[in-house]
């Protein structure tokens, strides 16, 4: 089990931002970015570092058209099928609703991630219920599958993985 940190796109590694990170993921074409954390320890830590937090939002200023709190959440993930090396393709489902995910062609991987809170017990500024990420290896599966899934309560994003950042031994 991963811990998955704010849902947020960075630049590069900077000082003290990478110091509680195992891994952030960033797809190059939808802006969705993916931070893993060694543990739920790790990332209180992360949070309740000052220099750390200085350097993220400078560089949000920077980045983004508005703060990243307004979009972001952290989430616990459960992974149903390991993505295969050739599924190049991220699809993400951001559900405000409970019903099932589809069944889906062409499905390389899948991840259910559930929000948590963050640590001082507040909500994200992205509150919905939970999160599908699915992977396929061809762009029109992707397609595909972001039109079965879409519908009132639901957003699909589709992107291709871009890894920024990765800790020595994860």
């Amino acid at each position: 089990m991963s811990w998955t940190g704010p849902c947020i796109s960075v630049a590069g590694p900077r000082c003290g931002r990478w110091r509680f990170r195992s891994r952030c993921l960033v797809p190059e074409f939808d802006g969705v970015g993916l931070i893993w954390h060694r543990s739920i320890e790790h990332r209180n830590a992360h949070f309740a570092d000052d220099e750390a937090q200085a350097v993220m939002e400078a560089d949000e200023v920077e980045t983004f058209a508005e703060k990243i709190s307004l979009n972001c959440l952290s989430a616990e993930e459960q992974i149903v099928v390991h993505p295969a090396p050739d599924a190049t393709f991220h699809l993400f489902c951001f559900a405000w609703d409970d019903a099932a995910f589809a069944d889906l062609s062409g499905l390389r991987g899948e991840v259910h991630c559930t929000p948590l809170l963050q640590p001082s017990g507040g909500r994200w500024g992205l509150d919905c219920k939970r999160i599908g990420e699915f992977w396929f290896a061809e762009r029109s599966a992707a397609i595909s599958a972001a039109k079965k899934l879409s519908g009132s309560g639901r957003i699909c994003v589709i992107g291709r993985d871009c890894e920024l950042y990765r800790a020595s031994g994860t």
